[in-house]
Order: structure tokens, then C-alpha cells, then sequence
């Protein structure tokens, strides 16, 4: 079996939020200056490389860990160097699947918590019963009961265990811990 080269493999893509880290960088540098220590300085000071130091200042670097270190070493109060305005939320929504997922996840769990509906052992079919009763799942889709039961599966050794099984049906009871 060979082993692929370097040559070959693909780059890891860094992620950048537009303005933090030259934000950082210029703070960082500023308050070394103002403290009056040169790049050598910061160097003997963190163990950092020169070209390390230059690095984050001119926002080459994206490794947290070194601006932390850095700002340790300056003694810059964090909650200082990183009041930041940066927009908030993810890079790309969650895809519909995926949230119709997790609504689901939410309404079982909401049958869990607020009824202890598993106080006593419930199939697939129960639970997508009383989730139509509570009208927190509109459509009954083909998928529904392979859906149901994967986050039933999920919630397995957290907050429910299979009781028993009938034939393929897996039965659901709240778990003793």
C-alpha cells in the first residue's frame, strides 16, 4: 500500500470571521508598543518565534491559542481584546431535513419531560399517536416512523432503555437513573 504524499493532499481550509483577527493583531501590537517592548522582547517573553509574533500582528496566524498567550504575556485583559463586534449565527442554515429532525427531537423530548409519557413502556406508533393528538407533528410522512424511532434510539442510555422487544419493534420505558 503506498502512502500518499504531501503534494497530494488536499490543504485544510482555515477559517477566517472577516476583521477579528486583524482586529487582534492590531490591538495586540498596539499595546506592545505602548508598553514599549519590541517584537525580541515578546519573543524571550512567550518562547514564540519573531516571525511568529509578526505574524499575529499582521494577521498571517489564526491559532487562538498564540493571541491568548500573547495577550497573557502583555498582561491584556481578554474581555478587553475581544469586545469584538462580529456578527453571530452560523456560516449556513441548518438544512430543512435536519431541522425537521430536530423539531422532533423536541417534541418527544417535551412528551418525556412534561407528561412522563414513558413512565410506562411505549412503541413507535404510540408516540407518533400522541404527537398527533398534541398537534406537534403536522404531516404523516412514509419516513415518519423510521424517524420517530431513530430519535428514540438516540435518547437510549440518556433518558430512556428498551424494555422489551416485540418482533422488530423496539418498546421504550424511562430509564431508572
Amino acid at each position: 500500500m503506498q502512502e500518499e504524499s504531501s503534494e497530494n493532499k488536499p490543504k485544510k481550509k482555515r477559517h477566517r470571521i472577516p476583521g477579528a483577527t486583524e482586529e487582534l493583531g492590531k490591538r495586540l501590537q498596539e499595546r506592545r508598543e505602548e508598553l514599549q517592548l519590541s517584537t525580541n522582547d515578546v519573543e524571550s517573553m512567550t518562547g514564540f518565534s519573531k516571525s511568529t509574533i509578526i505574524d499575529m500582528e499582521q494577521v498571517k496566524s489564526t491559532d487562538i491559542n498564540y493571541y491568548l498567550e500573547y495577550a497573557k504575556t502583555l498582561d491584556y485583559p481578554l474581555p478587553d481584546l475581544f469586545n469584538i463586534s462580529i456578527g453571530i449565527g452560523p456560516l449556513f442554515p441548518l438544512p430543512p431535513e435536519r431541522q425537521d429532525r430536530l423539531q422532533l427531537t423536541k417534541s418527544i423530548r417535551e412528551l418525556h419531560l412534561e407528561e412522563d409519557f414513558f413512565r410506562t413502556e411505549k412503541g413507535t406508533s404510540k408516540v407518533i399517536e400522541r404527537l398527533e393528538e398534541k398537534g406537534l407533528i403536522s404531516k404523516k410522512d412514509d419516513d415518519l416512523s423510521s424517524k420517530v424511532s431513530s430519535v428514540l434510539l438516540g435518547m437510549v442510555g440518556n433518558s430512556l432503555e428498551v424494555s422489551t422487544k416485540k418482533g422488530r419493534n423496539n418498546m421504550y420505558i424511562k430509564s431508572k437513573r
